[in-house]
């Protein structure tokens, strides 16, 4: 690790495996859950509550960070829109958490369609929806693990073929979910390494973001405790993206999954009790 002319440059073998070191301790506790269903269970619903953090995603270090710079607020509007959505209409997403499980759906299309008539041609336009939708998203967060890359190592965010650093990231996530995310279909049937595992990311997402901010304290004190300069213009859209933090919670496919999907009793994960009951699943 050496100091270039834009900051911090990192090693391209430090690098690696710091990304392997990552990717190894996700797919090993996912294996560790599945092998071991009985395991933490008594504390299965922080675990849930902590997988619920799988909304957090490169928009949250890059996108959300903007917003706060543009708007000189210490908090994004898109979190804001989270927060109330669990502050004001928590009895909603209940509602909804229950129905998917009397109806024992497996994603957002297949619970719109068996709630309105049991419509295949329903189900594949809203899953038509959801793929159009997923596809820039999914693209922005390939691209960010590229400019990351770029970035920690000094290098341009582009790569020639066979040497793209998103190409990579796309193939561990395309195994990941075939191994632990869509071998069970049924709603009945919860995938304990997955949930476990997006609880582990969670823990280590935040003590990446703890550890940068102790590291830019102290690095410069007085920069950190000045208040963010507000930009011209830089609170316009903030309607908008508040309501789009909230529907995130309930409308993004991967959000769905877990929260609703792969959560067991209302009690145990988090709906009712969350970090404040320790109980069974």
């Amino acid at each position: 690790m050496r100091t270039g002319g834009t900051g911090i440059v990192v090693n391209e073998g430090l690098l690696l495996l710091a990304a392997l070191a990552w990717l190894g301790l996700l797919f090993g506790s996912a294996v560790w859950a599945e092998r071991h269903p009985q395991a933490l269970q008594r504390a299965w619903g922080v675990v849930f509550t902590l997988s619920l953090a799988v909304y957090c995603t490169s928009w949250t270090f890059y996108g959300t960070v903007q917003q706060a710079l543009d708007s000189g607020w210490l908090l994004p509007p898109t979190f804001l829109g989270t927060i109330a959505l669990y502050l004001l209409a928590f009895p909603v997403v209940l509602r909804l958490f229950r129905l998917a499980r009397e109806l024992n759906t497996t994603s957002l299309a297949d619970l719109i369609a068996t709630r309105l008539g049991r419509s295949s041609a329903l189900a594949a336009v809203v899953t038509a929806i959801a793929v159009l939708g997923m596809v820039p998203y999914l693209a922005l967060q390939l691209r960010a693990v590229s400019m990351s890359h770029g970035l920690l190592t000094g290098g341009s965010s582009g790569a020639a073929a066979g040497q793209d650093t998103a190409l990579y990231v796309a193939i561990a996530m395309a195994a990941f979910v075939m191994l632990f995310g869509t071998r069970r279909v049924s709603a009945m049937e919860h995938n304990r390494g997955l949930v476990l595992a997006m609880a582990v990311e969670s823990l280590l997402k935040l003590a990446a973001m703890l550890a940068l901010g102790a590291w830019l304290l102290a690095r410069d004190p007085v920069v950190i405790a000045t208040p963010l300069p507000e930009v011209p213009g830089g609170t316009s859209g903030f309607p908008a993206l508040i309501l789009l933090g909230a529907l995130a919670m309930v409308a993004l496919p991967h959000q769905f999954h877990v929260g609703f999907v792969e959560g067991r009793e209302e009690a145990i994960c988090g709906w009712r009790a969350g970090f404040f009951r320790s109980t069974s699943c």
